[in-house]
This record gives C-alpha cells, sequence and structure tokens, in this order.
C-alpha cells in the first residue's frame, strides 16, 4: 500500500507577495515543461541552446522560488467509469469562514480541485470524482464543509479535453469502464506525486523492470488513461493570472468545436459539461492581450454562444490531482 497524503497530491495556488520577472528562457522552460515533465535536459538544452548543467540549475531555481512546485499527471477517471462533477457555490462568509472552510474542505478525501473566484454567480467552483450512486453523498459534506450556503449548481462533466504539447495532440475522455493491474494503478498514483521521478526509482519502488515502467507509462498514454504528465505551477510567483472562460452554447453540436480551438491557447484544460454553462475552460493569462487572443479563438462561433464570461481565479485552495478515496476504490475492486 502506497503513504497516502494531501501533501503529497494537493496542488495549492495562492497569491503571493514579492512576484519577480521570469527570463525569456525561463519562460520557454515552463512552456516546454508544463505539458511534458519528463522532457530531457538534453531536448531542453537543443530548443534553448543552454547545456545541460544550465538547464538543470535555471529549473531548480524555478523550484526554489517557488514557480515549479512539482510534476505530475492529468488520468482519465471518466475512462475508468467514475464521474466528474463540477459544483459551483454561492455563498456569503467571512474571513474566519474561509479558513474554516478551507480546513474542512481538504479533509474530504474524494475532491479533486476547489477554486476560489474573483467575480460572478459563483464564489468556488469545486469538482469531485467518484461513483455515480455516491454523488449525493458526497454532496452533502461538501455544502456541509460551507455551513450555510445561498445557492448551488451541479455539473456533470461529460468530456475532459487536454493538451500534450509534447506530442501535439489532444487527448479526449469517454465514459468507459477500463480495468487496471494494481502496479498500474500503483504507477498512476506515484506518477500523480512525481511524474518526473527516475525510470529506476519507479522500477525499484515497484519491484519489477525498468523496461516495464517504461512500457506501462507508454500503454496507459496509448489507452487515453494518462493524459499529460505535467508540471505544477504557481503563475502568481511571478505576475501571471489563471482564468476560466465560461461559455454556453445554442446548439451543443458545436461544443467540441469550440473546446477543440480554445484548448491551443493558453490552456490548462476544458470540461464539457452535461448542463449549462456546457463549457469551462481553464487558461494561464498574462496580460489582456491574452485574454482577447482566448476570446478571438472562438469569434467565429459568437453566434452559436449564448452566453460567455471570463472569471479570474482568486486561489486554487485544492488540487489532489489523485483523489485518496477513488484510489482506495480502484485498489479494492481489484
Amino acid at each position: 500500500m502506497l503513504i497516502m497524503g494531501n501533501e503529497y497530491i494537493n496542488w495549492a495556488v495562492e497569491p503571493v507577495e514579492g512576484k519577480f520577472e521570469l527570463k525569456s528562457r525561463d519562460k520557454k522552460i515552463i512552456d516546454n515543461m508544463l505539458h511534458n515533465s519528463r522532457i530531457s535536459l538534453s531536448e531542453l538544452g537543443k530548443k534553448l541552446r543552454l547545456s545541460k548543467v544550465a538547464i538543470f540549475n535555471r529549473i531548480k531555481n524555478l523550484e526554489s522560488r517557488g514557480v515549479i512546485m512539482g510534476y505530475s499527471c492529468f488520468v482519465d477517471f471518466i475512462k475508468l467509469g467514475y464521474s466528474v462533477y463540477q459544483i459551483g457555490v454561492n455563498v456569503n462568509m467571512t474571513i474566519e469562514g474561509k479558513n474554516k472552510f478551507g480546513e474542512k474542505i481538504k479533509k474530504l478525501e474524494f475532491v479533486n480541485q476547489v477554486l476560489q473566484l474573483s467575480s460572478g454567480k459563483w464564489n468556488y467552483l469545486i469538482r469531485i470524482i467518484c461513483k455515480e450512486e455516491m454523488i449525493d453523498e458526497h454532496l452533502d459534506k461538501v455544502i456541509g464543509a460551507f455551513g450555510q450556503v445561498r445557492s448551488f449548481e451541479v455539473l456533470n462533466v461529460s468530456k475532459e479535453i487536454f493538451i500534450n504539447k509534447g506530442e501535439e495532440n489532444t487527448f479526449e475522455s469517454c465514459k468507459g469502464s477500463e480495468n487496471l493491474t494494481k502496479l498500474e494503478v500503483d504507477l498512476l498514483y506515484e506518477l500523480a506525486r512525481n511524474s518526473r521521478g527516475k525510470i529506476a526509482d519507479l522500477a525499484g519502488k515497484f519491484n519489477c523492470s525498468a523496461q516495464t515502467i517504461v512500457r506501462k507509462i507508454k500503454e496507459l498514454k496509448k489507452r487515453g488513461i494518462i493524459f499529460s504528465l505535467f508540471t505544477k505551477i504557481n503563475p502568481f510567483v511571478y505576475g501571471n493570472e489563471m482564468y476560466i472562460f465560461i461559455l454556453t452554447t445554442k446548439n451543443r453540436g458545436i461544443q467540441e468545436k469550440i473546446a477543440k480551438k480554445l484548448v491551443f491557447i493558453k490552456s490548462m484544460g476544458i470540461l464539457l459539461n452535461f448542463q449549462n454553462p456546457n463549457i469551462i475552460s481553464f487558461h494561464l493569462v498574462s496580460s489582456l492581450k491574452d485574454l482577447v487572443e482566448i476570446e478571438e479563438g472562438v469569434k467565429d462561433y459568437f453566434d452559436k454562444i449564448s452566453d460567455c464570461q471570463f472569471i479570474r481565479i482568486e486561489s486554487q485552495l485544492v488540487y489532489n490531482i489523485f483523489p485518496e478515496d477513488v484510489y482506495r476504490d480502484i485498489i479494492s475492486s481489484i
């Protein structure tokens, strides 16, 4: 059994003081590593015309400054038979109330992500992963963590779309019931903790050959269970921001075309919902120009969109890439 714990998985991103400006080459390192955390020092060196030692030192500097927070992987839980829900919550809370909520929500081991938003009809957007029959029970726990709420909406995610720039393609989820071995589950969980770990170390941890680990990672990517091996960053440290772009289309037939346009523009992923809003897209933004670029990307579809808005993310209180509750549930079914 692997050691569980939020300290390994949680990708919390909050505003910080003392922001600094990234150098051009550091920006390129982040751009290359963001969707491909396992890119080699040699490959990065060739792209940036720097030595492996120089690349290594720059990465270590970005880690020490809190720009790079770790390395992980996006897993397609929908393909594994789980449902993904987004819960938009409107609530009035004091600073003390927000702190208590933060403490409570971090203890819910089925919670995938918690975003605090700056405006719009929701103050928080919470994502949970569970079997369909558990949604009511889990929803009660999430709402209970707030105490009293004004209103909330539950959106059932129909599809997730992520980009893998290392391979210049996108990964799309679809409902399924893929079966995994215990080695595959443990490997996914370990990659969620550190996707840049040495293959030899992974082989030693799981008492198998390095060739087996390499083959398993390739298989999991080919099966679409691994969306992307990515780098966790805190954009607030160097003055960037995170936004969600929320859209409702008049015709759901156009939903995926819009999503596939957006996924290539400053994107960290897109969730398509059965309910409205039927598209929620996540973006890293450095300036107003970036927001304009995102909007320009869907201008050809404006007549097919009934509503859209950008909302700035104030903080990411929780991002448990591989929720512990899901890990235990998968293992128990093997």
